[in-house]
């Protein structure tokens, strides 16, 4: 069986402290990597290749890259080096094949910049789907993003007219579950989710990947100071990030001197401020 596919995993940063008001604790995070038919045999081939290194050098049965960065498990006593050289491998990896990668994020706090819309459908419950969990509506918005940039690439013809099914990391549902979407995307994407394990998916391991780089991003940015350097783990991460084909975030060069969590702060509050919302996202 191939992999092609759109493979989708959580951030794991439920509870995770507060960094940011825009980056609360109640948010949830998914990221999704796009692997077309076309090259879906190479990327395959390569993370195989990639699986039996990392099982023969370090006896790991899969690529978890908060274990691998955080140095628990098997990555327990791996040196540094070795563990950078695992992000520089996927890097080269997840670039060179120019795998698109989605990314969205949904809080509590975020949900009360249009209470009266979110709370009409709390009312519903549609299919498997609960609007009142905040990972429901992330994962969901996710799938609608990606669905309506599938669209507008086929419209550019920068796309093929594949029909994708969607797989997710274990988590909403057990592996080996379907979970019907509520919405009819046939002439983009199958009608259900499948629900995998990391272990046994070399996409969804993918696509933990990208969850982390981003995530990680995220809070590296929110605690930063003027004036002071990023760490060089910090760095590495930044520059990995900045290598992907992102489809719904935008990479911009920066300062290191100059760029603070204030100052990030300001430019989200100006662009609410615009939109009509209040400057900043209410728990109430």
């Amino acid at each position: 069986m191939s992999i092609e596919g759109i493979y989708i995993d959580d951030t794991g940063n439920p509870g995770e402290e507060a960094l940011s008001v825009f980056l609360p604790e109640s948010r949830k995070s998914w990221a999704a990597v796009v692997i077309p038919k076309i090259i879906a045999p190479q990327v395959e081939h390569a993370m195989n290749i990639f699986l039996e290194g990392i099982k023969k050098d370090f006896k790991a049965d899969e690529l978890h890259f908060t274990d691998i960065y955080s140095g628990r498990g098997v990555w327990k006593n791996i040196d540094v080096e070795e563990r950078i050289k695992m992000f520089d491998l996927m890097t080269e990896l997840v670039s060179g094949f120019n795998l698109p990668i989605l990314y969205q994020s949904f809080s509590e706090e975020f949900r009360n910049d249009h209470k009266n819309y979110w709370d009409s459908l709390e009312k519903h419950k549609i299919l498997s789907w609960n609007f009142k969990k905040v990972e429901h509506i992330s994962f969901l918005l996710l799938v609608f993003r990606t669905k309506q940039i599938l669209s507008d690439m086929r419209l550019s013809n920068n796309f093929s007219d594949e029909v994708f099914q969607v797989y997710a990391d274990e988590g909403i549902a057990k592996d080996g579950a379907e979970l019907k979407l509520p919405f009819d995307f046939k002439a983009y994407l199958k009608e259900s989710v499948i629900f995998k394990s990391s272990e046994n998916s070399v996409g969804i391991q993918i696509a933990d990947f990208a969850a982390f780089l981003i995530s990680r991003s995220q809070r590296i940015l929110m605690n930063k100071s003027t004036g002071n350097l990023f760490q060089r783990q910090d760095t590495h991460i930044l520059s990995s990030v900045s290598k992907l084909n992102h489809w719904t975030l935008e990479i911009a060069e920066v300062d290191e001197n100059q760029i603070s969590k204030e100052g990030i702060e300001y430019l989200l509050m100006k662009a609410r401020k615009e939109s009509g919302l209040t400057i900043k996202p209410k728990n109430k």
